[in-house]
Order: C-alpha cells, then structure tokens, then sequence
C-alpha cells in the first residue's frame, strides 16, 4: 500500500483501497469527471502490476504526466 500510496500522491489521484485479512482491494475512478474511468486510472492500475509483480517503482511515467501538464478534462 505504501509503495503505490506514493506514486498515487505524485499524480494526486487517490484510489479507494480496503485491507483485511493480507486482502488489498482497490477501487480506481476518477471523481473530478464523475466518478468515471480515465487515462489516470489506467496510468495507476499500471504502476499496481508492476508491484505486484514485484518490479521496482520508478517515478519515469509520473514525472512525464506530469511534465506533459495534462488536465483532468483532457482525459475523459
């Protein structure tokens, strides 16, 4: 949770997670367009496989989308 918790803090894009019992369950939508899917939930989801499968984080995409200055109307 840690891990993803900082990339989803660079990208101020914060999912809905619970954890019980070793579970982590996380919900991705994007509230600022009406609580639909957007290329930030993609973006996020993806940096969820890569610690999943135990890859090591780099911040590369978070620094480019952020770097681009994409807005939130642009992703719908």
């Amino acid at each position: 949770m840690c891990r993803i918790g900082t990339v989803a803090d660079e990208m101020d894009h914060h999912p809905e997670w619970t954890l019980r019992e070793g579970e982590l369950e996380i919900r991705l939508s994007t509230h600022d367009i009406g609580n639909r899917i957007s290329l930030k939930d993609y973006v996020l989801a993806s940096w969820v496989e890569t610690v999943l499968h135990g890859k090591e984080i780099s911040t590369l995409v978070v620094d480019g989308w952020n770097a681009k200055g994409i807005q939130l109307e642009e992703l719908n």
